[in-house]
């Protein structure tokens, strides 16, 4: 009997210790996605003022599309809020290039960027 309780009791630990790392890795991809959209959202704001009205609608798709992922009230608004204030520092800062960095590494492709004048095709 005792034995049996020492298996059960490390199979639990087990499987507590399985499921927290699977919520971290989500917990994980929730942030990116946080930050994604805020970089979309800074996106579209300068697409709107260079007056590029098709890149701007493409970019709010985009962050759409991310936010329908989530179910109602799952994302902190606050948190996007400050995930953008952070980036249009670092655009300032660093330019357009950041701006395309950034975005690269969200997950969107060079031809994405590249259609919308951030990302700038590598050359051939």
């Amino acid at each position: 009997m005792n034995k049996i309780l020492k298996i059960a009791i490390s199979v639990v630990l087990i499987v507590l210790f399985a499921s927290s790392f699977v919520e971290k890795k989500n917990g994980e991809t929730h942030l990116n996605d946080m930050n994604c959209i805020a970089l979309l959202e800074l996106a579209a704001d300068y697409a709107y003022s260079k007056n590029q009205k098709d890149r701007y609608d493409e970019f709010k798709k985009k962050k759409f599309d991310i936010y329908q992922s989530y179910p109602d009230g799952h994302l902190l608004s606050n948190q996007i809020v400050r995930n953008k204030i952070k980036h249009k520092a670092r655009l300032k800062k660093s330019g357009e290039e950041y701006l395309n960095s950034a975005l690269f590494n969200c997950g969107f492709s060079e031809k994405f960027g590249a259609n919308y004048g951030f990302i700038k095709p590598k050359d051939r």
